[in-house]
């Protein structure tokens, strides 16, 4: 969300556009995280390993923001975050829908630790804009290429993690 939230923002202040052009342009991200959402899990669902391929798309996704910084208003700038919110939305909701895989949780405890990762999930999307922001200050470009940082660490939890397609291999 921070992603998206600043994006129009850094369009207009950081690259001159004009507002209705940045919000049009940062519509991009949302039309490609749309389709990634529901294309992704279908597209991982289907191969043998869920790793390998959750860690290209976050890995994608990460590159994808870094671009952000350097990329003009063009339509370089439209592919890219298509791409971006494409791969970046694809791995969310397996990560998501793990929980009730893991033999300590199952479906008794599904509801309760569900509803954990979904406060941890809010509070670190309010956190995080934050204190990106008290680093990058008005350096947009310093901005995304922290995003892009943190979004790049998912694909170390998405390592540590249990496959998500092993119940399909049993």
């Amino acid at each position: 969300m921070s992603f998206t939230g600043i994006l129009p923002q850094a369009l207009i202040n950081g690259k001159a556009m004009t507002p209705a052009g940045a919000n049009a342009i940062a519509s991009a991200a949302e039309i490609g995280s749309l389709i990634g959402a529901m294309l992704g899990p279908a597209i991982i669902g289907k191969m043998k390993k869920a790793k390998p391929i959750m860690v290209v798309f976050v890995t994608i996704s990460a590159l994808a923001m870094f671009m952000v910084a350097y990329l003009s208003g063009s339509g370089l700038l439209v592919i890219d975050l298509v791409l971006g919110g494409l791969f970046g939305a694809s791995a969310g909701p397996i990560l998501q829908s793990m929980i009730i895989s893991f033999p300590e949780i199952g479906p008794k405890y599904a509801g309760s630790a569900g509803g954990i990762v979904g406060m941890t999930s809010t509070l670190l999307s309010y956190i995080l804009p934050v204190v990106i922001s008290s680093i990058a200050g008005q350096n947009y470009a310093l901005t995304f290429m922290i995003q892009a940082a943190l979004s790049f660490t998912t694909a170390f939890f998405v390592l540590a993690l249990p496959d998500a397609n092993r119940a399909k291999r049993k």
